[in-house]
C-alpha cells in the first residue's frame, strides 16, 4: 500500500493565546475519532510546564518536545530529525505547537529538511490570537516592530483564524479583531472562541484513521504557495 505522508498540523500564536488549550482540544478530538496523533511540542523555558500537562492528559499520544530554543531559529536544525522520529511511529496526524515569538512559515521551511521530506506534509496552519491583546500588539503605539511583524505574519499565513478569548472583550473591539484577522487574511477560516472551544472539524478535515484510504487531503495555502514556487512557471 502507497504510504502517503503523514499530515501535520501547525498550531501558532503569542504567549498566553490559549495553543496549549487548543493542543488538548484537538488531541481528545483526534483520540474520539479514532486518529492516533503525536505531537511535537517547542516551548522556550528550562521547565516544559506545557508538555508535562500534554503527556499527563494526554497519555495516548506519541510525544517529542524541543525546549530552551525556538524552532524557527537557534532549534531549527532539529526539527527534521523530531518529524522524522515521529513519522516512523506512523501516526495518522502529528500536531506541532510553536513558541510563541515563532513564524510558522519558516516552520514549513524547515519541514523540507532531508529527514522529513516526503515523510510528512503541511495540513493546517491553525493561529491562536488572544482577542483581549490582539490591537494592542498590532499596534505601532503599544508594540515593537518585530512583535508587529510576528504576529501579522502569523495571521497571514494562517488556514483558520482561532480569535480565543472573546468573552472578555466589548462588541466594539471584538468587530475591530474580526478586522484586524480579515485585513490580514481574508482567505483564512474565522473562529471566535471561548477558551478554544469550537468544532475542529474543519481542521481535521481529510484526515483518516490508520486502516482506512488515506485521502489527498487538502493542504494548506501555505503549502500550495511553496509546491507552485518550487514547480515554477
Amino acid at each position: 500500500m502507497e504510504q502517503r505522508a503523514i499530515p501535520v498540523i501547525v498550531l501558532s500564536g503569542f504567549l498566553g493565546s490559549g495553543k496549549t488549550t487548543l493542543l488538548l482540544r484537538l488531541l481528545r478530538h483526534a483520540h474520539a475519532s479514532g486518529l492516533r496523533a503525536s505531537v511535537l511540542m517547542n516551548e522556550i523555558g528550562a521547565v516544559d510546564v506545557d508538555g508535562t500537562q500534554v503527556s499527563r492528559e494526554s497519555a495516548y499520544a506519541l510525544m517529542e518536545r524541543i525546549t530552551e530554543g525556538c524552532l524557527c531559529c537557534s532549534k531549527k536544525s532539529e526539527l527534521g530529525g523530531c518529524l522524522e522520529r515521529l513519522a516512523l511511529m506512523r501516526p495518522d496526524v502529528i500536531v506541532m505547537e510553536l513558541t510563541g515569538v515563532a513564524n510558522p512559515e519558516e516552520i514549513v521551511e524547515a519541514m523540507t529538511e532531508p529527514e522529513a521530506i516526503g515523510k510528512v506534509a503541511l495540513h493546517r496552519i491553525v493561529t491562536v490570537l488572544d482577542a483581549e491583546h490582539a490591537l494592542d500588539y498590532n499596534s505601532i503605539f503599544s508594540a515593537d516592530r518585530e512583535l508587529i511583524r510576528t504576529l501579522r505574519r502569523q495571521l497571514e499565513v494562517a488556514d483558520v483564524i482561532v480569535a480565543n478569548k472573546f468573552d472578555l472583550i466589548s462588541d466594539r473591539t471584538a468587530d475591530k479583531v474580526r478586522s484586524l484577522a480579515r485585513d490580514r487574511n481574508p482567505a483564512a477560516a474565522f473562529v471566535s472562541a471561548v477558551r478554544c472551544d469550537f468544532d475542529p472539524a474543519n481542521v481535521f478535515a481529510g484526515i483518516a484513521p490508520a486502516g482506512e484510504l488515506r485521502p489527498r487531503f487538502p493542504c494548506s495555502r501555505l503549502a500550495e504557495r511553496r509546491r507552485a514556487l518550487r514547480q515554477g512557471p
